[in-house]
């Protein structure tokens, strides 16, 4: 007789029942709530109450493009030149200057039958001079007809491209560009 096949006395042993199967699940689902929380306490600081929380001030008024605020003893008042400046303050608290680049539009080294369209601007701490901008478009320019499509392909292309873009702008104009901002990237 074959050991394979149970005796007919013995029974087949159960794969498991469906009060097991609700108690892993009813587990899991509770270290996931649970390492969420965590996850909220201790990485993002407790900042809880979704979006609109993080936009209130300290007297939990919701702040709000041209809205006008109020508050204990200060009255109701609409937002002033000085706010306006603070709304302009970037990185690391200082004075940014947005400036648009012309839109780049050339072929990629790798097809060369694709083309790409960039526009974006950038970030200067004071007002660059035009030749400054003029050459920050020339060498983004250079740069965007050199790559090839495989190296911006996902996200991760996007962000080496990105921090390519960033090095060129900041070298370019000697530290006094902090940031570059893409609007329109476009491959076709």
């Amino acid at each position: 007789m074959a050991k394979d096949e149970p005796d007919e006395g013995e029974e087949k042993p159960k794969k498991g029942s469906m009060v097991s199967q609700l108690l892993a699940m009813v587990l899991v689902t509770a270290l996931a709530i649970g390492g969420g929380w965590g996850f909220s306490q201790f990485v993002l600081g407790g900042a809880t109450g979704g979006p609109d929380a993080a936009m209130a001030d300290d007297d939990g008024n919701a702040a709000g493009d041209g809205e006008m605020s109020s508050k204990a003893g200060d009255g109701e008042k609409m937002q002033s030149e000085e706010d306006e400046a603070e709304d302009e303050e970037g990185i690391g608290g200082t004075l940014v200057t947005e400036v648009p680049l012309d839109p780049i539009v050339t072929n990629v080294a790798k097809p060369e039958d694709t083309w790409v369209r960039l526009e974006m601007a950038v970030l200067f701490q004071a007002q660059p001079e035009p030749d400054l901008v003029s050459s920050i478009h020339q060498d983004i320019f250079a740069y965007m007809h050199s790559l090839k499509l495989h190296e911006v392909a996902g996200a991760s292309g996007y962000l080496h491209m990105r921090s390519d873009l960033r090095d060129i702008v900041r070298v370019r104009s000697d530290g006094l560009a902090k940031d570059v901002l893409i609007k329109v990237l476009l491959f076709e």
